[in-house]
């Protein structure tokens, strides 16, 4: 006889809540705005205030976004995202 069952993971969890998830495509576009402006501005005050030891911090805010953009389809903006911050910053 197997024994209990492991129990799932937080990230199983909200995966399997994020598939039941219905998002109409104007809510989308309101939660990206938000969220690029947010992720914008904590990337600009790391690199603006020089805070080294938290670029790693910015890095992870950047490749958030720029995963968002892929996950909605527009894998070339969020190419171009990486590069402005890349070559601008």
């Amino acid at each position: 006889m197997a024994g209990p069952l492991p129990a799932p993971s937080t990230l199983d969890q909200i995966l399997k809540g994020l598939d039941r998830c219905e998002v109409d495509p104007a809510t989308a576009a309101e939660f990206w705005t938000w969220a690029e402006k947010v992720g914008r501005e904590g990337i600009d005050r790391i690199v603006s205030q020089k805070r080294r030891n938290a670029y790693d911090q910015a890095a992870s805010i950047l490749g958030a976004l720029t995963e968002c953009l892929i996950l909605l389809g527009r894998r070339e903006e969020g190419q171009r995202l990486v590069e402005i911050f890349y070559f601008e910053s």
